[in-house]
């Protein structure tokens, strides 16, 4: 009993035709709400603190003054957009001077040696080893430059993803639209 219940369960997901193995319509639509299913539960297993809200992190080589300098910049424009959810604000001619002063908004900061456990071959390369560089912001410093730049926070609620389906051509028409407004 099992077995055949095994065998009709494979005979609706796969067909074989010319000797491959062919997935049926009804095995796509399972895999798609499958990932549906995994993309909703991912989203609330997520959930974003402030503190997470406010943080940043990017990719230096090394831990010198320079590479740090470039690394307070990227996550400044990072958590600007992180907070605002405002896709505009990099692109503002205001950030080239809050980017000259990224170092003064962030509240702490550390480092990670990507490489940590492969030990040194040579001298060469030691000193520009990547590290992930994690920044940490207050909100009370990064809010008025949100206001500065014409902004604000966005604390409401959000969605992480948005899916959208893309069907093949039929009849000659190829369309995007929303599967769902849900978080995916």
């Amino acid at each position: 009993m099992l077995e055949n219940w095994i065998e009709f369960i494979a005979a609706q997901l796969w067909r074989i035709s010319n000797g491959t193995i062919v997935m049926t319509r009804f095995s796509r639509l399972a895999l798609v709400a499958i990932g549906l299913g995994v993309c909703l539960a991912a989203d609330s297993a997520m959930a974003t603190t402030l503190e997470d809200l406010y943080s940043s992190q990017t990719i230096v080589n090394g831990k010198y003054e320079k590479n740090r300098q470039a690394g307070f910049k990227r996550c400044l424009d990072a958590v600007l957009l992180r907070v605002s959810g405002d896709q505009r604000l990099p692109a503002k001619p205001q950030m080239t001077a809050l980017r000259d002063k990224a170092g003064s908004f962030v509240a702490g900061f550390s480092y990670r040696d990507r490489m940590e456990g492969i030990p040194n071959h040579d001298d060469q390369g030691t000193y520009d080893r990547p590290h992930n560089l994690y920044c940490q912001y207050k909100p009370a410093d990064i809010d008025p430059v949100l206001a500065s730049l014409g902004s604000r926070p966005w604390l409401t609620e959000r969605h992480g993803w948005q899916c959208f389906w893309q069907p093949s051509a039929v009849s000659g028409i190829s369309r995007s639209m929303p599967m769902t407004s849900a978080t995916c």
